[in-house]
């Protein structure tokens, strides 16, 4: 059997980076979360393609899907896959990791059955400390910085507001007193995951020994001033080739703890006209820069596929700006897949993208109590809601919703 690319969802890829060993697993919640997921990936394929699954899709879902002309590619078991007894595939076009990690590339490169030239002759093939350089927020702190050099004070926040790196407790401490409001992240982390927002002036046994934790696996800690915050939105981009692209922009909400909740499409959230405004006046100069501070920096150099940069819009001494860099997600992520989705839903549908998890349910079960049938007009998708992987015997799941 020949598939021309094979789709393997690995949303935990940051987590495997700080570990950094081949044998890296994720812990059982996460575990759950790119099983439950793994089909989500379908969404980038093509009807060629294969996504590598724990099990099998229920093909009443799968036509579905097809049914609404969404890409519906082939699936095979991780069990099948790495099972060297199996004989089922023998060559592949291209690996589609969500993200690439050592563990990842490890598994590929053991399963030696299979033939995958562009894997063999890609820069991940061999993972190096450079790799795991350019995935760290550090990476995105150094792009911030040369936005910030770049001069228009009337579009970015103050130099002062970069993050810091830091390297112990008392650090910590003195950031924290010198700006009372601050956010901790862990170096390596995604999606909200490893953020800890400090609104107290002083720092509790739990957060000290969580820091600690932080300081012993990553090495150093990023914090910086939490931000007066209006908007949460990404810019999309592609290296292909040692070429960089633009590929759209996306807004997107979080929780109050920083952590994703859902992506919009067609729309952004009911904000004031005058950060609409913001945005269509200033947008264009922040791709441009945005643009120029990668193609300088080392990702152009030691990466290749979709990527996302996270922004947010703030106020600042009375007056809106760009955080234009708050952190660069080297891999798939939900953005993408929505840029992906609003191809196929009408221009005039607005609704959003939803990732859910219920720890005491189904997806199966209380995906229903939002389900209405999606309906089309002129072929796309305009109103109603469609799981977007079978909802049956999952707790994770994700949905559209369409008005």
């Amino acid at each position: 059997m020949k598939a021309s690319q094979l789709h393997i969802f690995n949303p935990s890829c940051e987590t495997a980076i700080a570990n950094g060993t081949v044998s890296y697993v994720p812990n059982k919640t996460l575990l759950h979360f790119e099983n439950d997921l793994a089909y989500l990936s379908s969404i980038l394929s093509k009807n060629t393609d294969l996504v590598l699954v724990s099990e099998y899709e229920n093909m009443q879902h799968l036509e579905l899907l097809h049914s609404l002309s969404f890409p519906v590619p082939g699936q095979i078991l991780q069990s099948d896959f790495f099972d060297l007894q199996q004989k089922i595939i023998s060559e592949i076009e291209a690996y589609k990791l969500w993200g690439w990690a050592p563990n990842w590339i490890h598994r590929l490169k053991k399963n030696s059955r299979v033939n995958c030239p562009v894997f063999e002759n890609s820069s991940f093939y061999e993972w190096k400390q450079i790799h795991r350089d350019i995935y760290s927020r550090e990476e995105a702190k150094e792009i911030l910085s040369r936005i910030l050099n770049l001069g228009d004070g009337q579009v970015y926040i103050s130099s002062e507001k970069q993050p810091k790196k830091l390297f112990d407790i008392e650090s910590v401490e003195k950031f924290l007193s010198t700006h009372q409001r601050i956010v901790l992240k862990e170096p390596w982390s995604s999606s909200g995951r490893g953020i800890m927002m400090l609104r107290k002036s002083n720092l509790n046994t739990s957060i000290i020994q969580r820091i600690k934790g932080i300081l012993q696996q990553q090495g150093f800690i990023m914090a910086e001033p939490m931000l007066d915050k209006k908007l949460d939105m990404s810019l999309h981009f592609e290296i292909k080739k040692g070429a960089l692209s633009y590929f759209g922009e996306s807004y997107f909400k979080t929780n109050s703890n920083g952590q994703y909740q859902a992506n919009f499409l067609n729309q952004t959230e009911q904000v004031d006209p005058k950060i609409v405004d913001f945005i269509d006046v200033h947008k264009e100069q922040l791709k441009k820069d945005l643009l120029k501070s990668i193609s300088e920096s080392e990702i152009l150099k030691y990466y290749e596929g979709f990527f996302g940069v996270d922004i947010m819009l703030v106020e600042e001494k009375n007056k809106l700006v760009f955080q234009p860099c708050v952190e660069i997600n080297l891999r798939n992520n939900m953005g993408t897949i929505a840029l992906h989705l609003q191809k196929l839903i009408h221009p005039e549908a607005i609704g959003s993208l939803n990732i859910v998890f219920n720890p005491r349910d189904t997806f199966e079960n209380s995906y229903p109590k939002v389900q209405r049938t999606m309906a089309l007009q002129d072929g796309l998708l305009v109103k109603g809601t469609l799981a977007l992987v079978s909802p049956k015997g999952k707790r994770f799941g994700a949905y559209i919703s369409l008005d």
